[in-house]
């Protein structure tokens, strides 16, 4: 009886081990149990957090969303409008290029017609120089002219105080003779009237006051040479060869100047717009010299 209380004391004392290791397997498990609760607790409040985070995110993405979408209908209607802007600036453009090639075009005729007006300037100012010494030339002819005028007015001055000289001393002897002619014959003898010399140039008729009056100058433009021309018989052939005295080449340049004329059948010169023969305005026929 002892050896099976003692038996069965062993095989209680191995059972109470057996259980006591089991009791400490299970309070190990029970801890380990705590624990991953404990561990699942922190993780479902942290994956709680997470989603209420997420929720959040979710809320400010879907915000997000809507203020992406306002942007891209705004971006999209800022689009349209760059187009439209883009179209105009290409249209601009055209405009401009067309604008730029009739400028470019203008500026090509502008500086040919500048190359044409240079040359017509060149031509023009060689003509000038050519005209300008033919002038200078004709006035050296024309004083040489006026100078020969003077000089027959001089000498037609001279001749008419002698032919007036003799013509009084004519009448005065003709006058002597006709009283002794009449003496000798017996019969009485009244003198003639000696014929007076020319009245003077107020008592004159007009156009023989007007050939008595002063001189007058022969004023061609650029030329300043005054000449005096005697009012005589012989002005005719004054003038005549005044005009003899003119070379060809500045009767072909006097052309050119119409205020300048000259009748040598009647010895009329139309000067600046005024006939004069002797200072008188007269009519007449003209042709250039």
């Amino acid at each position: 009886m002892l050896k099976t209380a003692h038996s069965e004391r062993d095989k209680l004392e191995v059972e109470l081990t057996e259980l006591r290791q089991e009791l400490l397997k299970a309070q190990a498990e029970t801890e380990h149990v705590r624990a991953t609760v404990s561990k699942v607790g922190r993780e479902t409040f942290t994956h709680r957090l997470r989603e209420q985070e997420l929720s959040d995110r979710v809320t400010s993405l879907e915000e997000a969303g809507v203020q992406a979408e306002n942007q891209v209908k705004e971006m999209k209607e800022t689009i349209f409008e760059l187009e439209d802007q883009v179209e105009q600036q290409r249209a601009v453009n055209c405009h401009t290029n067309q604008a730029v090639l009739d400028m470019e075009n203008l500026v090509k005729k502008i500086e040919e017609q500048k190359g044409e007006a240079e040359r017509q300037l060149k031509v023009l100012n060689r003509q000038m120089k050519e005209e300008r010494e033919e002038w200078r030339r004709f006035q050296a002819d024309l004083q040489t002219a006026v100078v020969v005028a003077n000089d027959i007015k001089v000498e037609a001055q001279q001749e008419l105080r002698t032919l007036r000289r003799q013509l009084q001393e004519e009448q005065d002897r003709n006058a002597k003779l006709s009283a002794d002619l009449q003496a000798m014959q017996g019969v009485r003898y009244y003198p003639p009237f000696p014929s007076p010399l020319p009245p003077p140039s107020h008592l004159l008729p007009n156009p023989l006051r007007h050939q008595a009056a002063a001189p007058f100058s022969l004023n061609v433009p650029g030329c300043d040479i005054p000449t005096r021309v005697l009012p005589d018989l012989r002005a005719a052939t004054i003038f005549r060869q005044v005009a003899q005295m003119i070379p060809t080449r500045n009767k072909l340049l006097l052309k050119r100047f119409p205020n300048f004329l000259f009748d040598p059948q009647r010895g009329y010169v139309f000067i600046g717009g005024i006939i004069k023969s002797f200072g008188v305005r007269v009519p007449g026929i003209w042709q250039t010299l």
